[in-house]
């Protein structure tokens, strides 16, 4: 193509306001320039935090974010799980508890790049993103504890458990190491807000 017949089409291009077709462009260049993101509950403020940072990130780098919220239903995750596959997204983030770990599972072996949050899989073999609960619990309960609190109550989601199993006894057990007596811990359910739980404590 001529340096002179390529401008005419740029021109005509502007002209017409062309917007490329998304679809087309997934066939010609195998990328789609979307990314997955599975929560279990974008009410949950955690992962509305997630969801925000993550399509922030991805739209700096020119991609659509795709958003699913599984519910921790095993049916609705893998539907969640199929649908950003059969969509050809470049990659997925996996924030929910897991309950659709076999379907996972064929997608790892076949190849999709997947990160887990706040999740780890290692018989899986693929890259995760966690917090440190525990040393974050533990600086919390310092500092309240330096502030002459004592009766210091520890509210953790359902999902996050559910996530993370190991979650509630690693904080636990670093924070017995300060002076305090901690109030049972309690948690709320994920399809509940988090405004819920302060409400619970009163009763724990």
């Amino acid at each position: 193509m001529s340096d002179a017949l390529r401008e005419r089409v740029l021109a005509a291009m502007r002209e017409l306001d062309y917007q490329p077709n998304a679809a087309a462009r997934t066939l010609t260049f195998k990328r789609s320039n979307t990314i997955g993101l599975i929560v279990s509950d974008i009410r949950d403020p955690f992962f509305a935090a997630l969801a925000r940072g993550v399509e922030d990130l991805t739209q700096e780098r020119g991609y659509t974010l795709v958003l699913h919220n599984s519910d921790e239903n095993a049916e609705r995750e893998e539907a969640c799980l199929k649908a950003l596959h059969t969509r050809q997204v470049d990659g997925l983030l996996r924030a929910s508890a897991g309950v659709a770990d076999a379907y996972l599972s064929r997608l790892v072996r076949a190849g999709f790049p997947i990160v887990l949050v706040d999740r780890d899989l290692p018989e899986l073999g693929v890259p995760a993103i966690l917090t440190d609960n525990a040393g974050g619990a533990y600086a919390a309960v310092r500092h309240l504890i330096a502030r002459g609190h004592q009766r210091i109550a520890i509210s953790v989601a359902a999902a996050r458990l559910r996530r993370r199993p190991s979650v509630l006894p690693a904080i636990t057990g670093r924070c017995a190491r300060l002076a305090w007596s901690p109030i049972p811990a309690c948690w709320y359910p994920v399809n509940q807000p988090a405004r819920v739980a302060p409400r619970r404590l009163t009763k724990c």
